[in-house]
């Protein structure tokens, strides 16, 4: 007789080879994604240094716009200055597509909080005098100016906090990394990107929240 069909063993033979076939391609789908992912988020952060580069030539200076509450400004965070300013004109370009936090990403979410951006900068940098003054910050190429904080960023990052913080909650599990990469730009305004695990060595994250102290690391790796 003429046999239709498939036996229970044979289709539970397809099932089991569809799953193991599954098994191994989606982690690399997975991978393929953050992948792309940490590329629109270099992306941004390449506009971001354009657009801090173009600021201090238009205004002569080595440093972000003053902010609230070191000065007496409108703006409560340098990402909202850049904004108001036109030199960052999309606000989701402040967005790692890995930041899932629910939040009213605009200008006007930004309203009252230092939380609606993916990115912390160095505030020792953005406003302190010694910008290009001491001998470390003379190295600006191993020196961090803004880093991706996603899933925990408040945008500001100050100077002796934000490292520490961010170790904190990278080892929580509550600031994410790009397949344990992290996209920065450096205080030349050249981007690349650290692992977290070289960043978290070189970090200070026990009680006093050292950070990395004036943020330049003594190398990348």
């Amino acid at each position: 007789m003429k046999r239709n069909g498939f036996t229970l063993i044979e289709l539970l033979v397809v099932i089991a080879i569809i799953a193991i076939l599954a098994a191994m391609l989606l982690p690399v789908l997975a991978r393929a994604r953050e992948k792309a992912r940490m590329a629109s988020c270099i992306s941004n952060c390449k506009q971001i240094s354009l657009a801090i580069k173009m600021y201090s030539e238009d205004y002569g200076v080595v440093r972000m716009p003053a902010v609230t509450p070191r000065a007496n400004s409108p703006w409560s965070a340098w990402y909202v200055a850049l904004y108001d300013l036109r030199y960052i004109t999309n606000w989701g370009v402040y967005k790692c597509p890995s930041d899932t936090r629910k939040l009213n990403w605009s200008r006007q979410g930004a309203v009252g909080t230092w939380q609606v951006c993916s990115y912390s900068m160095n505030a020792k940098l953005a406003s302190g005098s010694d910008w290009m003054g001491s001998t470390a910050q003379n190295d600006t190429v191993n020196t961090i100016y803004i880093f991706c904080d996603c899933g925990r960023g408040n945008g500001y990052g100050g100077y002796n906090d934000a490292a520490g913080y961010w170790a904190n909650a990278v080892n929580a599990g509550t600031a994410k990394t790009h397949d344990g990469r992290v996209p920065v730009i450096f205080a030349d305004l050249h981007v690349d990107t650290l692992s977290a695990k070289y960043m978290l060595s070189q970090c200070d994250y026990g009680a006093n929240f050292r950070g990395w102290g004036i943020w330049t690391l003594p190398g990348n790796d």
